[in-house]
């Protein structure tokens, strides 16, 4: 059975999922390629709660889809790799700084261009997108600062 760079079902019916981690792990399963992680269906039945006499069945990969990963959870995480979706469209209610601050957040948390791929080629007009002016205020302040105290360490008079 030939692998694809991600994942190949084991049979049908399913019987597991084969998945190649982006992290180095220790783990070997027999008959199993090396680098290979089986997923094994998780099957439950029972009945829903305050509704008598309505049962269920379920049949499912346990497995979390890396596009379900939003800017507000990916703060603070640093990646090789992202699949970006830097394409806004006409979203109604998103304001110009909501989008320049996603765009920041998502850009911000790969290493390298070179690990970036896009969900959708974008032009330069759909991410051409500005803080909020008070944002922009600060952040001038902020820079005025910075190379005073660069010029004040730098002059000859501090010890």
């Amino acid at each position: 059975m030939e692998l694809d760079g991600q994942f190949v079902l084991c049979t049908a019916p399913l019987m597991c999922v084969l998945v190649r981690p982006a992290h180095d792990h220790s783990l070997s399963f027999s008959n199993v390629p090396d680098g290979l992680v089986p997923i094994f269906p998780v099957q439950m039945s029972g009945q829903i709660p305050n509704i008598p006499g309505l049962s269920f069945y379920r049949h499912q990969v346990p497995q979390t889809l890396g596009f379900a990963f939003t800017d507000y959870k990916s703060q603070g995480s640093t990646f090789d790799r992202l699949i970006l979706d830097l394409f806004f469209g006409k979203q109604r209610g998103v304001d110009q700084h909501s989008k320049w601050t996603s765009i920041n957040v998502q850009l911000g948390r790969v290493k390298s261009l070179s690990g970036v791929w896009l969900r959708d080629p974008i032009t330069l007009q759909d991410v051409s997108f500005a803080p909020h002016p008070d944002l922009r205020v600060e952040l001038s302040r902020l820079e005025a600062l910075e190379q005073q105290t660069v010029g004040l360490w730098e002059s000859p008079t501090n010890p």
